[in-house]
């Protein structure tokens, strides 16, 4: 043998000559067999197939009445760069006596400016020129803000896979602030004539005009939620907490409070 391949020595016949040779083209041929399965494993089964995935940015926004804001959605792991858009939307009535703690409703279906809440959704065009894919959403104006006001949600699509999607959360604000003047004031009880304070209201994005002034007491130990801090749609305290008119003048009661309305924790601070 010579250098690791088998060959015929000078003693050995032809026909083992002949064998041996056989025997060498066969392991030759095996070990070219495994070597292309080798590459083939290699060089074909290294790949894996694209996961297309949907992102919008931004994810979430409060947009004031009124404005426009522009969302994007990106496609990726396809050639295919286009998005169907969606929209529905949510809100949390209003309490009532009969449900203090109202829920959530369900997510419905809307359409560009359609009618809700005694207002409107808003309005939004798409565009996907040069597989842009932006949406731009108009919030209602203060004349057609909704009340209660809901949450819009937008959905985005695939076309390359319809499982595949997107979403972005919009947060309506009408963009309204208030600012009482005096932010605090004592005012003395039991006193003849009872004792009053002058109220003011000032408005950012508003007038202070058809304005209702409201006398509660916070009560974090209250089973409903509204009645657990200042809020106006919480119970009106009045009068055992003193009473305010259409013009801002609170009037003192009588006597200190020596609970809440409606009762519960204890508190004598209106």
């Amino acid at each position: 043998m010579s250098n690791g391949v088998p060959w015929a020595s000078h003693e050995m016949g032809t026909g083992e000559t002949s064998v041996m040779k056989l025997r060498w083209s066969k392991g030759a041929a095996l070990l070219a067999a495994i070597c292309a399965t080798i590459l083939c494993i290699a060089g074909c089964g290294g790949g894996s197939a694209n996961v297309v995935s949907v992102t919008i940015l931004p994810a979430s926004a409060t947009v004031v009445a009124g404005q426009a804001f522009s969302f994007t959605a990106t496609v990726g792991g396809s050639t295919t760069l286009t998005v169907t858009w969606a929209c529905s939307y949510v809100f949390t009535p209003l309490p009532t006596t009969a449900v203090p703690n109202p829920v959530a409703t369900k997510a419905a279906a809307c359409t560009s400016g359609q009618s809700v809440n005694g207002g409107t959704i808003g309005t939004f065009t798409t565009s996907a020129a040069s597989g842009s894919n932006v949406l731009t959403y108009t919030a209602p104006s203060l004349g057609s803000f909704p009340s209660p006001v809901p949450t819009v949600t937008f959905t985005a699509t695939a076309d390359a896979d319809h499982s595949k999607t997107g979403t972005t959360q919009i947060a309506l604000d009408s963009g309204i602030r208030v600012a009482i003047t005096p932010a605090s004031v004592t005012v003395p009880v039991g006193v003849t004539p009872a004792q009053t304070v002058q109220f003011s209201a000032s408005l950012l994005n508003s007038t202070p005009t058809n304005l209702q002034w409201l006398v509660t007491q916070p009560n974090q130990s209250s089973s409903t939620t509204n009645n657990q801090t200042a809020n106006p749609n919480g119970a009106d305290c009045s009068a055992t907490c003193g009473k305010i008119d259409a013009n801002g003048v609170y009037t003192a009661p009588a006597s200190v409070p020596t609970d809440t309305t409606p009762s519960g924790s204890k508190t004598t601070s209106p």
